[in-house]
């Protein structure tokens, strides 16, 4: 809910596109935007686009008192480390544990980790 009316994700990132401020490290925009939700928690939006592209990307936050920009930091940091325990997973099989002792668990994480940096610089060229 904002300003006592319902929207849509699409009608708030129409509001606020006209007010996008320019990131100040990469070619990009953003703003953002308080509501209310159904429940009656205050939320954040901060909406995100690259420039010269059409798309638009949304984040909603709890913390009302972060910046934009820390949150966008914040949720950047976030989206990167998902990709790495999700190759993981896929292709080091990490989780697939078949012993019980702490240990050996261990061990087995701290060799996928490594088996993936191998791997990133192997497929950099590093």
């Amino acid at each position: 809910m904002y300003q006592g009316k319902t929207y849509t994700l699409d009608s708030l990132y129409k509001k606020v596109s006209k007010n996008m401020k320019k990131f100040p490290t990469i070619q990009g925009k953003y703003a953002s935007i308080k509501v209310l939700t159904k429940k009656g928690l205050e939320v954040k939006i901060v909406f995100c686009s690259i420039e010269n592209a059409k798309k638009w990307g949304a984040v909603l936050s709890t913390y009302m008192d972060l910046s934009s920009e820390e949150i966008l930091k914040i949720y950047t940091k976030r989206l990167s480390i998902e990709p790495f325990f999700k190759e993981c997973k896929q292709h080091l099989y990490l989780g697939k544990e078949q012993c019980r002792n702490f240990d050996s668990i261990f061990a087995q994480r701290e060799r996928n980790c490594s088996y993936k940096i191998y791997l990133s610089c192997r497929n950099l060229k590093i």
